[in-house]
């Protein structure tokens, strides 16, 4: 699929939507080479990987969305901390993160599939539930 996209460049945008994995993934020997320990490095492994391959296949101007399940960025520090860790993320490419948006969800669905929590890089996860978002992070390449 790589080859394909390479082949075929330059794209408008491009889109990483709610990357994630089971915890046991990390038995997987695919998986445990690359010392994955946690669903959280997984996502920051796939996410990383998304960065790199969009600042070669974007065109000028074009964007890329990277979308998680996490807490509420409503603050200033959890906002903060996303947005750091996305500009950390970027750093190694010519991408600018340039925005944060999010949308609330109910965590408290009787019947429903259960979230997980996604953290920016500075935030502790407590025993309460956070209240939940879909964030959206856009970046432009230049």
């Amino acid at each position: 699929m790589v080859k394909w996209l390479e082949d075929n460049k330059p794209y408008d945008a491009i889109v990483c939507w709610l990357i994630g994995t089971h915890g046991f993934r990390r038995f997987n020997e695919a998986i445990s080479e690359k010392n994955l320990v946690t669903p959280g490095d997984y996502r920051f492994a796939v996410q990383n990987r998304v960065y790199e391959k969009a600042d070669e296949l974007l065109r000028r101007d074009g964007v890329l969305q990277i979308v998680d399940r996490c807490e509420t960025p409503n603050k200033d520090e959890i906002r903060d901390s996303f947005l750091e860790s996305h500009r950390d993320q970027a750093s190694v490419t010519s991408l600018l993160v340039t925005s944060l948006e999010y949308l609330e969800y109910d965590t408290n669905i009787e019947n429903g599939a259960k979230m997980n929590v996604s953290t920016g890089n500075q935030i502790t996860i407590t025993d309460k539930i956070p209240n939940m978002s879909f964030i959206s992070v856009i970046s432009v390449k230049p």
